[in-house]
């Protein structure tokens, strides 16, 4: 949508709103096609529509649900809360049984996904609309149409300029529902279902391409790694010496088989191994402005960085907050082809600094290398290991949040093999991460079309978006 579009509405298309997004031209030309082919109010399809509230959270227990858990394929377990029995029993109306139509209406907005009982019992938080239809055979054609541009374009038209994006149950059951026939509906479900599955394939091409990076990395560092053992009790009781804890840290999952045996591992290696701290240059940790200094602005001037805009060993963008250049003197930067590395939450996820110039905050450190010793590349494929980080995460202080202070990062282990060797590697490992990557945004342009084909069948062959 182009925000700086300027155009006409007369006196008697205003509908109870006054602002500019609300009449933009892709929302209205939306309703143009939806008045076109007729359409059924959602809330005719539903049931029941209630949601959730946030309790008090537990390290393991009940799944418990929200929007960042959620995409239109399915659930992400990723970043996953949980909640006591007690909590979920006393939370009754927002349970999950299965096969529910789930609906982000915060955040987020417009998110549908058709929950298949993923977890034998599941609740969800304020963000997230239960809803249950008259008929559970069209929860499948639902999400998909409510996933679609022309039921999308509707939720977001419904959003008001505010800190917390949101639309209500009552403008969740006026979403149009294009009217279409039955071999609409077939032609719809069997295009979408062959999207998924394309998109699924190739997603799984992928993963299985970033899964064999760390055991590529280790063997031709010629590093034979320890399997972790089974969490049993079995596994979680054993002995150390006093003298081999004395002076360092006094908690049982520090000095655990498996870490022993990973240092073992590298005393015994041919390829030489050191610490951080000797090839860094320089390292500082991050700020986030005083809440007095009103520091934030929704205009892009300075860009903040979060651990969590680091994914995948990469910084991604699409989600920075920005902070106004008059403050620029309280800030800490990270600048271009240093390493940040997240010190607590997530702790031990690494990213290269592609931007000349980023604002970090207190949960990130930001390294600079001395590239004369190791290929960037190189140690930022190692710290990305399942190994690394695990070892990083052993380090971390034991508190509500688990963090990592300056000095104790830079006790990190690093293997150092011939510089050629370490170019070979990042060579290896780069063109691997392309390729994955090729493969995921295939999978998007799989399901992106399938999407333009359904809104064709709907309003027609001649329709283009």
């Amino acid at each position: 949508m182009d925000k700086n579009k300027i155009f006409l509405i007369s006196r008697g298309e205003l509908e109870g709103r006054l602002d500019s997004y609300y009449y933009n031209e892709v929302f209205l030309n939306n309703e143009i096609n939806l008045h076109k082919i007729g359409y059924t109010k959602f809330g005719e399809f539903i049931r029941i529509i209630t949601k959730g509230s946030t309790p008090e959270m537990i390290n393991e227990g009940i799944p418990f649900l929200k929007v960042l858990n959620m995409n239109e394929f399915g659930i992400k377990t990723e970043k996953l809360d949980y909640i006591s029995l007690k909590t979920h029993e006393s939370m009754k109306r927002s349970q999950l049984h299965g096969d529910e139509i789930l609906y982000s209406m915060a955040g987020t907005i417009g998110i549908a996904l058709n929950y298949d009982k993923k977890f034998e019992q599941a609740n969800i938080n304020q963000a997230i609309a239960k809803i249950v239809l008259n008929e559970k055979k069209l929860n499948v054609l639902m999400v998909y149409l409510l996933n679609s541009k022309l039921c999308n374009l509707q939720a977001k038209r419904f959003l008001t300029v505010s800190a917390q994006p949101n639309i209500n149950f009552e403008q969740i059951k006026s979403i149009k529902i294009p009217k279409i026939s039955e071999n609409q509906k077939i032609d719809i479900i069997n295009t979408m279902n062959n999207a998924y599955e394309v998109k699924k394939q190739k997603e799984k091409e992928a993963k299985d391409l970033l899964d064999k990076v760390d055991n590529y990395l280790f063997e031709k560092l010629e590093i034979k790694l320890p399997i972790e053992p089974v969490y049993s009790i079995e596994n979680r009781i054993f002995k150390v010496g006093f003298n081999d804890i004395l002076g360092d840290r006094l908690d049982a999952d520090s000095y655990t088989s498996y870490y022993q045996n990973i240092f073992e591992t590298f005393e015994k290696s041919v390829c030489k191994f050191t610490t951080l701290k000797t090839i860094t240059k320089k390292i500082k940790t991050g700020t986030t402005p005083e809440q007095k200094l009103d520091a934030f602005t929704t205009e892009k001037e300075i860009p903040f960085l979060r651990n969590s805009d680091i994914q995948d060993g990469e910084i991604i963008d699409s989600k920075f907050k920005y902070i106004k250049n008059e403050v620029e003197k309280n800030l800490t930067f990270s600048y271009k082809n240093e390493i940040i590395i997240c010190i607590a939450g997530t702790i031990g996820v690494s990213a290269l600094n592609r931007f000349d110039r980023l604002a970090i905050n207190q949960n990130v450190s930001s390294l600079t290398i001395d590239e004369t010793q190791i290929n960037i590349k190189f140690l930022i494929y190692w710290l990305n290991t399942k190994v690394a980080i695990s070892l990083l995460k052993r380090l971390a202080s034991i508190a509500t949040i688990a963090y990592v202070n300056n000095p104790t990062l830079l006790r990190l282990q690093i293997p150092l093999p011939d510089i050629n060797v370490q170019n070979e590697i990042a060579n290896e490992i780069k063109q691997r991460r392309e390729k994955a990557k090729q493969l995921q945004n295939e999978a998007k342009g799989e399901l992106e079309n399938a999407k333009k084909e359904v809104e064709k069948i709907i309003l027609g062959e001649d329709y283009e978006s």
